[in-house]
Parts: structure tokens; sequence; C-alpha cells
């Protein structure tokens, strides 16, 4: 059985009440955010070891979100696959695309489109692939701010 990222959140929810702080996405256009319910959210979680504070994106697209908290350091974004996405964009349309993934899902960017597929699931979808970049930029810079109560991590 595979444990979705909202059982996962109300568990550790119900284990320890905990305040959520949303960020302000003050550069990504209204429509992205509200076209995918994007919410950036700077959580405060104490499991008994002490507090530790964790970023979350929470999007209605399932197994980008997952992809995109499983890999929370900046760099790989700006060095890595910003760089594949302006290559994509920037570049003729290819029929296979630039094949990117990690552990929830596999995908490919092409010029105009960015194609998902689940590693859990038969889901598949696609979104253009200029609101991708926007989310991952978006995320990206989430991630460079400082965290609640001015913590290190």
């Amino acid at each position: 059985m595979v444990l979705g990222l909202g059982f996962i959140l109300e568990t550790i929810l119900l284990r320890a009440p905990i305040p959520i702080y949303n960020y302000n996405i003050k550069n990504m256009r209204k429509e992205i955010i509200d076209k995918y319910q994007i919410r950036f959210e700077n959580l405060k979680i104490d499991l008994g070891r002490g507090p530790n504070n964790e970023k979350l994106i929470d999007i209605n697209i399932n197994d980008l979100g997952g992809f995109l908290i499983s890999i929370k350091k900046p760099d790989y974004y700006t060095s890595e696959l910003l760089l594949d996405i302006a290559r994509a964009l920037e570049g003729p349309e290819t029929e296979e695309g630039i094949e990117k993934g990690g552990t929830t899902v596999l995908f490919y960017i092409h010029k105009t489109r960015t194609d998902f597929y689940s590693n859990y699931s038969d889901d598949f979808f696609s979104i253009p692939t200029i609101d991708f970049k926007e989310i991952v930029i978006g995320w990206r810079d989430f991630l460079l701010q400082p965290p609640l109560d001015g913590a290190k991590r």
C-alpha cells in the first residue's frame, strides 16, 4: 500500500499539533497559483525529538508535489532542472523530450508540454512547460527563504 502525502501529513498533524505558515508567493502569476492550487508551507513539526522545520508544497498534482518535496536542494533546481527546462523551451520540439524523475514520478520535458507519469499508478498528466518552469522557480525561491523562527534549517 502506498501512503499519500495527505495521509502522512494527517498522521503527523494528529500526533503533534503544529502551526502552518503560508508563504507569500510574490513572483508567481496568480493564474498559475489558482490553476494548480499552489500553496507553499513552513511547518514546525515535533514528533518527540524536538521541533523540526519542514518546507512543503501543496499542489493539485500529487506526483509533482511529491517529486518537489523529495528534493529540497535549491542548487539542484538552478544547476540542473531549470537548465533542462530552458534547453527544452529553446530547442526544437522532439518526440522523446528530456527525461527526468524521482521516486514518485517520471517526466519528459518537451518544448510546449511536460508529460508526467506516476511511478505508483497508471496516472498520466501534462502541463505546459512554461507553467512547470514557473512552479519550479517558485519552489526553489521558497526553499531559499529562511524557515520559521529564523532557524538555520
